[in-house]
């Protein structure tokens, strides 16, 4: 249930936001939402004006067809694409937690002598599995893979990264 189905005596105090970028694979565009009571949209819309110029025109269009479109089939590939991620890094041996959210994973890589920018250095360089640092994220210790890619690419990354951690653990004996 959402929040404001759970305390409706509060819903003309919360704001709900949202972007298109998840659940449309919109991505970059930076386009999203807000639903408010008209008092907080009015307030909103004015620092709004302040920071943004607007959405370009062109977006708009796609942004409204988007609406129009049913997310239920992206979230499952979404979902199957996450449990390909999952198994591969337990096939690793990679602790790593069930991302409940977006399409990241965050695979512990602690066991190895290796921060977590000269573990995605070495990654990139030495085997073309682009990964960023946890660090980025105040997570040191772990990398972040993305999953919103094609089944093909995710299936040859994961490989790779699984011949580039077998490297490091045969380095590390």
């Amino acid at each position: 249930p959402r929040f404001v189905e759970l305390y409706p005596d509060l819903s003309d105090r919360c704001i709900v936001t949202n972007s298109f970028s998840k659940p449309w694979a919109m991505t970059g565009w930076r386009l999203g939402w807000v639903a408010t009571s008209d008092e907080l949209a009015t307030d909103i819309g004015k620092v709004h004006a302040q920071l943004v110029s607007s959405v370009p025109s062109f977006l708009q269009p796609a942004a409204l067809y988007a609406l129009s479109y049913d997310v239920t089939p992206m979230r499952t590939n979404y979902q199957k694409r996450r449990q390909i991620v999952l198994s591969a890094l337990q096939d690793m041996k990679l602790p790593v937690e069930e991302p409940e959210g977006a399409f990241y994973a965050f695979p512990s890589i602690k066991e190895f002598a290796l921060d977590s920018e000269a573990f995605c250095e070495r990654a990139i360089k030495e085997f073309g599995v682009a990964l960023v640092p946890g660090v980025f994220f105040g997570a040191e210790g772990y990398v972040r893979i993305s999953y919103a890619a094609s089944d093909k690419n995710l299936t040859e990354g994961l490989s790779r990264l699984k011949t580039f951690v077998n490297t490091l653990r045969e380095e590390q004996n």
